[in-house]
Formats: C-alpha cells, sequence, structure tokens
C-alpha cells in the first residue's frame, strides 16, 4: 500500500460523502500502477455501507477488537 484516504464528518452522510469526492479526484500517477479505486467507489454505493446495516468484522461477536476500545 502507498496510499490510504480517510474521511470523517459530523455524521455518516457527510464522511461517505467526502470519501466519495476524495476518491473520485483520486489519481495514480505511478507507471504501472493499480488501485482498487473502482471498487471502493462501487462499494460506496451499496446500501449496506450507506444505512451500516452490512456489519463488519468489529460487530461479530467474539471479535478480539471489540472490547479494544474500538
Amino acid at each position: 500500500m502507498i496510499a490510504k484516504i480517510i474521511a470523517y464528518g459530523s455524521h455518516r452522510d457527510q464522511a461517505l460523502a467526502r470519501l466519495r469526492r476524495a476518491m473520485g479526484e483520486t489519481t495514480v500517477i505511478i507507471e504501472g500502477g493499480v488501485t482498487n479505486k473502482s471498487f471502493v467507489l462501487d462499494l460506496l454505493d451499496q446500501p449496506e455501507v450507506i444505512d451500516a446495516s452490512g456489519g463488519h468484522r468489529l460487530d461479530r461477536p467474539g471479535s478480539a477488537a471489540r472490547g479494544a476500545g474500538w
């Protein structure tokens, strides 16, 4: 990994909008560089991501990170 984009906002919709904008404005300038940009942009349009209903590893019972202040 060469770069990571992190977005935040006062609410989920604002953070997602900022992340979409940042991803849309990102360009790879390393010759032969590949990205997962199209995957992330597609993912950001999924209803489960928009409304946070899809869950993730931190939501799973027994997850080591669950009680670690995340």
